[in-house]
């Protein structure tokens, strides 16, 4: 529906210049969540403890 669609190009508009400073920060860590709970727990995990 054509609400959703708004509701989306809105959240892509606002969210999209804050990726970008965090990424240019190198603060921005992306997570792989398609694996189960658990290996997205381990994967979590690792990467805060790295930092």
């Amino acid at each position: 529906p054509e609400v959703i669609r708004a509701r989306l190009d809105v959240f892509n508009e606002e969210v999209e210049p804050l990726l970008d400073f965090y990424r240019e920060l190198g603060l921005l860590v992306t997570v792989d969540a398609s694996g189960s709970p658990e290996e997205v727990w381990v994967e979590l995990r690792a990467i805060l403890d790295s930092r």
